[in-house]
């Protein structure tokens, strides 16, 4: 079975690297050194992501909440500038969501640009700091997490009826 940190290595770090695709595997003596140099550094990420303990375990036995942290040490392998998160907490438990959150907020303190799609509202106010809100493409407001919770045009396009009846129904 192959060990987690193996596409760590191969799909983040080999982005570094300029050289033909054959030419970046281990088969080849002259790639020994630099991918030793990718190994202590796939281990030193999957440390410092709190996967320690699942190092040597196949991707497909990870959990989501896992894999998505994975999947956070390969922009870090690659020496991303800018990473485009579309709905990174699908699937994942609340306590997922929050150690995803922080590895996020990790991000951009280190200046990587982060762009988040996400439908999940919890996720949006622990992150953003600005939201911007589409309708079938169209942008219908801009704002901060706790102005968009209260737009009545947002809850109309996303709740629907549902938003109306209760509103109607705490007016009573």
């Amino acid at each position: 079975m192959m060990p987690m940190c193996w596409p760590l290595c191969f799909a983040g770090f080999t982005r570094r690297d300029a050289r033909p695709f054959l030419a970046r595997f281990p088969a080849f003596p002259r790639c020994a050194a630099r991918n030793a140099g990718w190994w202590r550094e796939a281990d030193h990420l999957i440390e410092r992501l709190g996967l320690g303990a699942q190092r040597d375990q196949p991707l497909g036995t990870l959990s989501m909440g896992q894999v998505r942290l994975v999947e956070v040490a390969r922009c870090l392998a690659a020496d991303a500038k800018f990473v485009l998160l579309d709905e990174p907490a699908a699937g994942l438990t609340r306590t997922e969501q929050l150690v995803l959150c922080r590895q996020i907020r990790e991000l951009a303190k280190q200046g990587i640009g982060v762009l988040l799609v996400e439908h999940n509202f919890f996720l949006i106010h622990e992150l953003c700091e600005r939201v911007t809100v589409l309708d079938e493409g169209d942008v219908i407001f801009v704002g901060t997490p706790d102005e968009v919770a209260r737009d009545p045009g947002v809850l109309r396009s996303y709740l629907g009826a549902a938003a109306e009846y209760a509103r109607g129904m705490a007016a009573e």
